[in-house]
């Protein structure tokens, strides 16, 4: 095991290297307009955008976004954040031993560190993949919260996504793709970490020196 670790770490700063390679400094940067002087090799982004998909098996939105200090303009290191924005109801039976008589709702957010590597990025049209570690709450609310304590749980998950993005100008592009939240922690009632993950579309806009 420890073998094929050391194997795929090897791999990895293979592949980053040959990454930075093709992506050096004299390599102009291509946007749908044109082209770009190409000597910026350190910069730094924020990226907003939403995440529509499915929260056990339901349709959830989430909103947020992510940014950070860009190597090689390939290689962004940064932190990212996430919120439930629409009103998700609870499924029945979560609640079974709570007397509520109106909806109850989910409330989810999660933050943490992220990596994200593009392919080829002075491509006007490109391609990458990026991965977010979370942290956060999951809760109920509804109109009796302020009567009635319901549960709380803290969360863990990981994010990892692939996405083809667009060069619109040399300091504005725009990402869309597909992410998957596997559930790690969960004490949620009715709501286990794997209850909680699920397949999104992700559309991101990114701002910055690229």
């Amino acid at each position: 095991m420890k073998k094929q670790l050391v194997l795929i770490l090897l791999l990895m700063i293979s592949g980053l290297s040959t990454l930075y390679a093709q992506n050096s400094a004299d390599r102009p940067v291509q946007t749908l307009g044109g082209s770009g002087n190409g000597t910026i090799t350190i910069g730094g982004y924020a990226a907003g955008g939403m995440r529509l998909g499915s929260l056990d098996g339901k349709t959830a939105m989430f909103m947020g976004g992510y940014g950070g200090l860009l190597l090689g303009r390939s290689v962004m290191i940064g932190a990212g954040a996430y919120s439930l924005v629409n009103d998700y109801k609870i499924k029945e039976g979560a609640l079974s031993n709570y007397p509520l008589s109106n909806d109850v709702f989910m409330s989810m957010n999660y933050f943490g560190p992220m990596v994200e590597v593009a392919f080829m990025s002075n491509d006007a049209i490109h391609f990458g993949m990026n991965t977010l570690v979370g942290f956060g709450n999951a809760s109920f609310t509804s109109s009796e919260s302020s009567v009635l304590s319901l549960p709380t749980s803290r969360i863990t998950v990981i994010e990892p996504g692939l996405f083809a993005e667009f060069n619109v100008t040399e300091w504005f592009r725009v990402a869309a793709g597909g992410t998957y939240r596997f559930g790690l922690t969960s004490r949620l009632p009715g709501y286990d970490a794997r209850s909680i993950g699920g397949l999104n579309f992700d559309l991101s806009l990114k701002f910055g020196i690229f």
